[in-house]
């Protein structure tokens, strides 16, 4: 992981690389412990981890140490490139100073199940400037809320903000029966036109891009806190943005689907060949005429109804297919969406019997 450098109350985004050295390594696991009077660090998952299908576990097994582990049911090789995306925020009060992230715990495993030793290098973080400097949102801390990879937005997507110091200090979620654009003082606008909250705390906002800031090939993203703004951003923007939702949350893995029968899809209670899902779509964009296609386990498959979500959010789409009966049994089938000539984020799985 590459060192980085930033005012106190800044969110710093950077890679962790991984590099086989000829090795094929299928799962991987260490604790990377790091001052927490000073920041606070999350994970998602890079297109290495993505590409594998491998999903990704990350816990704060104690108050400074954050435990990670890759691992995955098939035997695909993690690929050289980046395998992790972490974000950094670091808190007002930090002090001038550099920061040493220490690698605990470090293992690798391959295909047979041999142990193999991992080397993990985590670079410093170098607090300096005055609180005025700080960046506490980047583009690369907006991502969409499903896949939680960064992107252009779409209108209507859920998107999630990865920041420092953005919302209140105290969690809030939304009501339970309807969606206001404000939470404890807190506000997003994209475009200058205020976007309804799901969820509001210090260092996470999801929200919904309204519609009417579509437009242009770029968004002006805006954070506010008791009507003083609190971060800026420019994000790319698109007519869709598709990705779709997963079970544990981490945009990898086994997706959220419900089988004909309405119940939740999962290794334990696979589909049937043959037989209708039904898939959460964010990113969607407020114009399909552009056409959506899903494959399932590499087959196209038929599509029997496309309509709004009948939650708070009714700017998600409620995808109905029908499982190709010519694919194999699978606990992880590869799932893709795409609208247009975009497709979802790969890494997202259903099981098929």
């Amino acid at each position: 992981m590459p060192e980085r450098t930033g005012a106190a109350g800044s969110s710093l985004t950077a890679p962790l690389n991984f590099t086989a050295q000829g090795n094929s390594i299928t799962g991987l696991q260490f604790d990377l412990q790091y001052d927490s009077s000073v920041m606070n660090v999350t994970f998602t998952a890079g297109e290495g981890l993505r590409a594998a299908g491998k999903n990704l576990y990350s816990v704060l097994a104690d108050y400074n140490r954050r435990r990670i582990l890759v691992i995955g049911t098939n035997q695909n090789p993690l690929p050289d490139g980046v395998l992790l995306n972490t974000y950094i925020n670091l808190y007002p009060h930090a002090k001038a100073g550099t920061y040493t992230f220490t690698v605990t715990r470090a293992s690798a495993t391959n295909a047979a199940g041999v142990n193999l030793p991992l080397s993990v290098t985590a670079g410093n973080i170098t607090v300096k400037g005055g609180q005025d400097q700080a960046v506490r949102l980047s583009s690369d801390g907006v991502v969409n809320a499903a896949s939680m990879a960064a992107g252009p937005v779409a209108p209507g997507e859920v998107i999630t903000l990865i920041g420092s110091d953005l919302g209140p200090v105290y969690p809030v979620q939304a009501a339970a029966d309807h969606l206001d654009t404000e939470l404890n003082g807190t506000r997003v606008l994209l475009n200058g036109v205020a976007a309804s909250l799901l969820f509001a705390s210090p260092n996470q906002i999801n929200a919904i891009v309204p519609v009417e800031a579509a437009g242009g090939d770029t968004v002006r993203l805006e954070v506010q806190t008791e009507g003083s703004t609190r971060a800026q951003a420019a994000v790319a923007s698109a007519a869709a943005s598709p990705a779709l939702f997963t079970a544990d949350a981490t945009g990898v893995g086994q997706a959220v689907v419900f089988n004909q029968d309405a119940s939740l899809n999962s290794a334990l209670n696979p589909a049937a060949r043959g037989a209708e899902v039904f898939l959460l779509l964010n990113g969607g964009g407020s114009n399909q005429s552009a056409g959506v296609s899903v494959q399932i386990g590499g087959a196209a498959a038929e599509i029997v109804d496309l309509s709004p979500s009948s939650g708070v959010v009714p700017s998600l789409t409620l995808v109905r297919c029908r499982v190709p009966g010519e694919i194999m049994a699978s606990q992880t089938s590869a799932l893709t969406v795409t609208v247009g000539a975009t497709a979802s984020p790969s890494g997202v799985t259903l099981s098929v019997q």
